[in-house]
């Protein structure tokens, strides 16, 4: 049940979204909230709009690949960070300093999706030593009160920060924490305060909103094959986008969302329903949304082919496996409206012929001269996208080269994309071997709304070499800008020997991002506080952004690589 509606359901709730014995179900529906719980009577149920719910419910025998197979966009995906001076570059210092505009991000809210903050840092207080930070919502402790409507995690209030940060042991009171370092250096970046001279964030007097996300659950993590310390599943996600919209509103301020995050799982055209989620926030009034592209540019874990001639043509896709990879994903999206199905040859030679496309259907193959297992899903009409979608699991699989035979049958361009996860989550030696740098841009950021935003080194002037590129896989115009994002200089969670706070340098189009939400906070303070434009979007904070950018003379725009304009100047 909605756990803001039902009285004494919390704790039940509570047990349920944190538990691995209960998975997490993305629910996209049409707006009749009574069906909605007739349908999942008895189960928690989490309201996020009138589009939008999530779900948790026992997982018991269920098995994953018919979840894909039936509905591919519940299954929630995993996200990674996006991220392996710089103001001056971008413009934000001349607005910061110019004495009519003399724009710093006063009023306007700073929400940050991430890994937490180290709200005792000196950068994130006020002149008189108490916090900027409005409220932290940390996912991942459950010993404190959570916010209103999310049963789970704890919520620190401005006023529980400034308690901590009078006392002689801050994290008695406030004992979240910042173990990464990626939330710190991006708050830094979007409204970090000035520091002696030496460092300024893009906003230096706009408030902070942060959610620190708690880690996926191991079922999820298992499903994927994931392997890492630092892995988020969309539901948080969506949720804590949720917390940071009902923020704003009960605070009566304009918000600027940062998510240094992506995923390269979903049909890379912005039909996911995170996407889509974050395409309606940024289409309302008062809010914006910024967006790293990804590092996945010269990963080679993107593939674009298409299949000519007749029907038993095929075009092979040949992928390197590396040495004791525990398990790889696959998704193939073809293009509308043909159908596509794929044949299968190992390392040893061993051959599975053309399985053909059934309504949702799947099958598993266990090969004989090794011990790989691989699990195939058919989804001939994904039901957000509409796109075919064939999902691979291979568990285990066999060091060497995989060749898969893709046929097409159809009356366009047999056209077909295929991504494997991103680089955090699987190792160096897996990847295609002729790939295709194009349309490498992670999710979310392939959404229509939100400001994607790409890379580049502002001490050089040249693209980001790692940055994703355009464009989306449907032809949509992404990434929109390029800002810094390379060896960037931002604070550090580490103490120098004297207790001081010390600073290190990062790189990534998360860094990028950051810089492009300190700069949309500064227009929205311009529009909605100044009274220029009233109640502007974030549609409108974008198109005012690549209006104001400067172009290179030696490109042609819109651009795959730098955007629908080029490097980002507040002006």
């Amino acid at each position: 049940m909605d756990i803001s509606g039902y009285d004494g359901l919390e704790n039940i709730c509570k047990e349920r979204i944190l538990s691995n014995a209960y998975a997490d179900y993305i629910i996209s529906y049409n707006g009749n909230v009574d069906l909605l719980r007739e349908y999942f009577q008895g189960e928690c149920i989490k309201i996020i709009d009138n589009y939008l719910a999530i779900v948790s419910l026992e997982r018991g025998t269920i098995d994953f690949m018919t979840v894909v197979s039936r509905v591919y966009y519940m299954l929630p995906k995993c996200y990674g960070l996006m991220d392996t001076t710089s103001m001056e570059a971008s413009g934000i210092l001349r607005v910061q300093n110019q004495p009519v505009l003399n724009l710093k991000g006063e009023n306007v809210l700073v929400g940050i999706i991430d890994t937490g903050i180290d709200y005792q840092n000196p950068l994130f207080r006020k002149a008189d030593g108490t916090t900027r930070i409005r409220a932290i919502w940390d996912q991942t402790i459950q010993t404190g009160t959570p916010p209103k409507d999310t049963g789970y995690g704890s919520e620190y209030t401005e006023e529980m920060i400034n308690q901590a940060l009078a006392s002689e042991d801050p994290l008695t009171i406030v004992p979240s924490e910042d173990t990464n370092g990626h939330g710190t250096f991006a708050a830094g970046i979007i409204a970090g305060g000035e520091d002696s001279g030496n460092f300024t964030g893009a906003a230096p007097m706009a408030d902070l909103l942060v959610v620190k996300l708690k880690q996926a659950k191991e079922y999820l993590k298992e499903f994927y094959f994931i392997d890492s310390d630092e892995v988020y599943q969309e539901s948080d996600i969506i949720q804590a986008a949720y917390y940071l919209r009902q923020q704003s509103i009960q605070r009566n301020q304009p918000i600027v969302i940062y998510i240094g995050l992506g995923t390269n799982s979903g049909d890379h055209a912005g039909w996911g329903v995170l996407d889509q989620y974050l395409t309606r926030i940024n289409a309302s009034p008062g809010e914006s949304v910024s967006l790293p592209a990804g590092n996945e540019g010269n990963a080679r874990h993107h593939f674009y082919g298409t299949v000519e001639g007749n029907v038993n043509a095929n075009t092979v896709v040949e992928v390197n496996v590396g040495s004791n990879e525990p398990g790889l994903i696959l998704e193939l999206w073809g293009n509308n409206p043909n159908t596509y199905a794929i044949g299968i040859e190992s390392p040893y030679g061993e051959v599975i012929d053309r399985i053909p496309p059934r309504f949702q259907s799947r099958q598993r193959i266990d090969f004989l001269l090794e011990r790989t297992v691989i699990d195939i899903a058919y989804v001939l009409v994904e039901e957000l996208s509409g796109k075919e979608l064939i999902f691979i699991r291979m568990r285990e699989p066999t060091e060497g080269i995989w060749r898969f035979r893709v046929y097409a049958a159809g009356s366009t361009e047999n056209g077909f994309h295929i991504w494997m996860p991103i680089r955090n989550f699987i190792s160096d030696n897996t990847y295609f071997l002729q790939p295709d740098p194009s349309v490498t841009l992670t999710e979310p950021s392939a959404a229509e709304g939100p400001i994607c935003v790409t890379a580049y080194n502002h001490y050089t002037g040249s693209l980001y070499y790692e940055a994703g590129r355009g464009y989306t896989s449907d032809g949509g115009i992404k990434p929109d800008l390029a800002a810094p994002g390379v060896d960037v200089y931002g604070p550090d969670i580490s103490r120098l020997p004297n207790q001081a706070y010390g600073y290190t340098v990062r790189s990534g189009t998360s860094i990028a991002a950051a810089h492009t939400a300190g700069a949309a906070a500064l227009l929205m303070e311009w529009a909605e506080k100044r009274k220029n434009i009233t109640r502007m979007s974030g549609t409108q904070v974008k198109l005012y952004l690549i209006r104001g950018a400067m172009r290179r003379g030696d490109l042609t725009y819109p651009n795959p690589l730098w955007g629908a304009d080029d490097i980002i100047v507040s002006s």
